[in-house]
């Protein structure tokens, strides 16, 4: 499957980088990624594309491929006093997100392992190993 996503916020910025980050939207395509905070996939003026490629082994076990590529718009950056955020006015360079998983279908729920990779300062690369589903409720701001 295939997949594109724009955003274009017109919320104001806040005060100072972090809270700009938190409150920033954010592309979230793999399983994960929701939980953690990934600075390079969040701003308020994105376009992001990718593609997911299932190959199935049997009834039960399938490989996963994902790949996503990520661009903001007028990116934020942190002042040298970190007390305040500016915002450039230009394009980040492209950020790469992917992932390769095996999944395995029981009676249950699935049971897979995933391989992520994230264009990120930290957690750029996360082993995930999960049963079951993996659910969130609504913020509140959604």
């Amino acid at each position: 499957g295939l997949m594109l996503e724009a955003v274009n916020s017109t919320q104001p910025l806040f005060r100072n980088y972090v809270s700009a980050l938190i409150m920033a939207p954010a592309f979230n395509p793999m399983v994960d990624s929701r939980t953690l905070f990934l600075k390079n996939f969040r701003n308020y003026a994105y376009i992001a594309a990718g593609g997911r490629a299932i190959f199935h082994f049997s009834k039960n076990l399938e490989l996963r491929f994902e790949a996503y590529l990520f661009n903001a718009f007028e990116p934020l950056r942190e002042t040298p006093n970190q007390n305040s955020i500016k915002v450039l006015e230009s394009f980040d360079p492209p950020r790469l997100a992917g992932l390769t998983a095996l999944v395995f279908h029981t009676r249950l729920g699935p049971l897979s392992a995933h391989v992520n990779y994230y264009d990120n300062p930290t957690d750029s690369v996360t082993f995930l190993l999960n049963f079951g589903y993996i659910i969130f409720n609504k913020k509140v701001w959604d």
